[in-house]
């Protein structure tokens, strides 16, 4: 099947090529710590394509990998606000903040001889 008959198609396909302007504008909105949720909606571009494609830029421009702990942090402040809604809480969330208590698998084992 050559590229354009899939191209066509409803289902299935490549995805529309990137232009140089969006490449360049998700690679600020990178820089600047925007998530990938944000930057997809700002582009109207799909999560994964716009993971993959940062992971093609990243690779062929030697961007920075993002900090993780920065990341973690914004989240936790974004959550602690009630930003995300689908990341928000739930009460066994909060009432359980604790490790895994020692032998847990105990509590939970059917203790039974067959």
């Amino acid at each position: 099947m050559s590229k354009a008959r899939a191209n066509s198609g409803k289902q299935g396909g490549f995805a529309p090529a990137w232009p140089e302007e969006e490449i360049l504008a998700m690679i600020d909105l990178y820089l600047a710590g925007t998530s990938n949720h944000d930057i997809a909606l700002e582009l109207g571009r799909t999560i994964p394509q716009v993971k993959a494609m940062m992971g093609k830029v990243r690779k062929r421009r030697n961007l920075p990998y993002r900090d993780q702990e920065q990341i973690n942090s914004v989240r936790r402040q974004t959550i602690a606000l009630g930003g995300v809604t689908a990341l928000a809480p739930t009460k066994l969330d909060k009432d359980w903040l604790g490790s895994v208590p020692y032998r847990h698998w105990t509590i939970t084992k059917p203790w039974r001889l067959n």
